[in-house]
């Protein structure tokens, strides 16, 4: 109770705290203005990590007064040093704007007060290996929160929603709620958040920084360490200890991932700033921007789901975080359509990378394979799992003997079969014969390699008939996600758009036009609302999930219709004029505003008629 009493009174100092600091702000000019590489559109106040610091040290001193620190007194110091030192350091970044390689250096002198306290992540047998994990845990979280730091209330939103999973977490190992030092701290943590973020979520009034971002990133990292044999996630698996954090953290890895591959592909420095995160591509598909943050903090909250049903069902650790990370694989692909960059304009020099990056990634499809290479183990496993009704623990040696040879075999065919010659988005009938084929040709190859090494002793030939179904659905489905996707977009995100359609002829060539209109970002506003054709077989039926309708009839519910028309799209040449005249204006009379009409061709011309004389 007196834990619950604390975080109220936290949460109360937080808002205060952020509401003076950003008062402040705003008269003294510490605000950060509109600029190109940045999402806001006015000016905000900066600092907002003062108010947070200011807070998390008076939640932690009441704490400190009702908590006996015990034997954890010098490693929650070395802690307390470490997270001030981060703070100071983003402090000094936002005031001076120093260089990354600068910053870097502080945040590894801030990460190696805690080591050198003996607060090191045991995931392995070797204490090395473990001190350099350390490092490049608190460096990476730290830094995928700056990153994360990108559209208002974003960063602090998953950051509560981690804070809260580990929680929960704690309170799963524990039985009960805990009554220490760790569960304290980390419940002050989320109180402080949460008044942080009133102020900072849609529209934001004050941002954080780099003092905050810094600050929360550590502590989010320093909350999966143990500083006992238990921690604060009381788990005493070195397996559980890195992949609990990982799954709770999912949302802000996935970010910096993307952006840092993405930059590095187009030739641009990985630390600059720029609008090309998971939030702005969401948004570049049509959602608002409060809508955008709400879909990362859901992608957050299964992260955290995820985690917690790893917790209460260990034995089913490995294939849940691969399911998850199948699923950040194919968001991360689909985000990645989206375009963020500029083409260099012709005779431009490109960065230094792009070719070298280019040449290996996007000719061996490397996202492809990694995301192949999740559904190949996930697929066995689930093939186990159906043989033998869940019971595991005798044939876990063999599903891990077997695995490589299963992936390596399954990549081959795969690659031998062309299923990695395809675009997704544009997936045909074709495509699906490739992938039987690959999955015929990798299955084959796992039996046969499995026989001649291991001769089958202990292996059911079963699970490989259950593994080449699970296959051909997991990896067609994977494929066919692009195409289920952009009609999920076109539902949710294509309510905000200004320029309402009806397609005049519904054929393959209105089919093309909705095609078009879906993925030309030239037509970024323009929402086709349904379809018209003077077939009456056609009337009442369904393309592309919009009804196909008579024209009489669509003009005389256009007044009560959900969307208004402003455009008329002819799909054929075949459609008579004076029909789409009429068409044209029936609807003008009923809606009372003037309805442009366009005509949709595809023509086949030799080339030098083409060319301008």
């Amino acid at each position: 109770m007196s834990i619950v009493i604390i975080g109220f009174g936290v949460f109360l100092f937080s808002l205060l705290a952020v509401w003076i600091v950003g008062s402040l702000a705003y008269r003294w000019g510490f605000v950060v203005y509109p600029q190109k590489n940045r999402w806001h559109t006015k000016p905000v106040a900066l600092y907002g990590g003062v108010g947070i610091g200011l807070a998390f040290a008076a939640g932690i001193g009441s704490v400190l007064i009702l908590f006996d620190i015990g034997p954890l007194a010098w490693k929650l110091s070395a802690l307390a040093l470490g997270a001030l030192t981060a703070f100071v350091v983003g402090l000094v970044d936002d005031r001076l704007n120093i260089k990354p390689a600068t910053k870097l250096i502080g945040q590894i002198i801030a990460v190696s007060i805690p080591i050198a306290a003996g607060v090191v992540l045991a995931a392995t047998p070797w204490h090395l290996v473990n001190v350099l994990l350390t490092f490049f845990w608190f460096i990476a979280i730290m830094n995928a929160m700056n990153l994360l730091d990108n559209m208002d209330g974003l960063a602090s939103g998953i950051a509560i929603i981690a804070a809260l999973t580990f929680i929960a977490l704690r309170i799963i190992a524990a039985g009960a709620v805990p009554q220490d030092i760790l569960f304290a701290a980390a419940v002050v943590f989320v109180y402080v958040l949460a008044g942080f973020w009133i102020f900072n979520r849609y529209p934001a009034s004050i941002f954080m920084g780099d003092s905050g971002s810094l600050f929360i990133g550590y502590m989010l990292a320093a909350l999966a360490i143990p500083l006992d044999r238990s921690g604060l996630l009381k788990t005493s698996s070195a397996m559980l200890t890195l992949i609990l954090p990982i799954a709770v953290l999912a949302i802000p890895i996935f970010d910096t991932l993307l952006v840092s591959f993405n930059r590095i592909w187009h030739g641009h420095s990985p630390f600059q700033g720029g609008k090309d995160h998971s939030s702005h591509r969401l948004v570049g598909l049509g959602f608002s921007e409060d809508h955008a943050v709400l879909i990362l903090y859901g992608f957050s909250v299964v992260g955290g789901l995820v985690a917690i049903a790893i917790q209460l069902w260990q034995s089913y650790a490995v294939p849940l975080l691969i399911f998850y990370g199948i699923f950040l694989i194919l968001v991360g692909l689909y985000l990645g359509r989206v375009k963020t960059y500029q083409e260099p304009a012709e005779g431009e020099q490109k960065g230094r990378w792009t070719p070298l990056v280019t040449e290996f990634l996007y000719k061996r499809r490397a996202a492809e394979v990694l995301l192949d290479f999740l559904i190949i183990s996930a697929s066995y496993y689930g093939a186990y799992y159906l043989r033998f009704e869940g019971l595991l623990r005798e044939q876990a040696a063999y599903y891990v003997q077997s695995l490589p040879l299963i992936v390596a075999a399954c990549l081959i065919g795969f690659y031998i079969s062309g299923v990695y010659r395809g675009l997704w988005r544009l997936i045909t009938v074709a495509d699906l014969g490739r992938y039987m084929k690959g999955v015929i040709v990798g299955v084959g190859m796992s039996v046969f390699l499995i026989a001649i090494i291991y001769q089958f002793n202990g292996y059911s030939r079963a699970v490989f008939i259950n593994f080449g179904f699970l296959l051909f659905l997991f990896v067609t489905g994977s494929r066919l996600s692009m195409r289920i996707l952009d009609e999920v977009i076109r539902e949710r995100a294509w309510r905000g758009k200004t320029v309402n359609i009806v397609v005049y002829g519904a054929g393959k060539a209105g089919k093309l036009l909705y095609e078009e209109c879906l993925q030309n970002p030239n037509y970024g506003q323009h929402y086709i609302v349904g379809f018209v054709d003077d077939d009456p077989n056609k009337w009442n039926l369904a393309m592309a999930g919009l009804v196909i309708h008579k024209q009489e009839d669509f003009i005389s519910g256009a007044a009560e219709a959900e969307h208004t028309v402003h455009e008329i799209w002819v799909s054929s040449a075949n459609v008579k004029e004076e029909r789409v005249r009429a068409f044209a204006r029936g609807l003008e009379q009923k809606l009372s505003h003037p309805v442009k009409v366009r005509q949709f061709s595809v023509r086949i011309e030799e080339f030098d008629k083409c060319l301008p004389s």
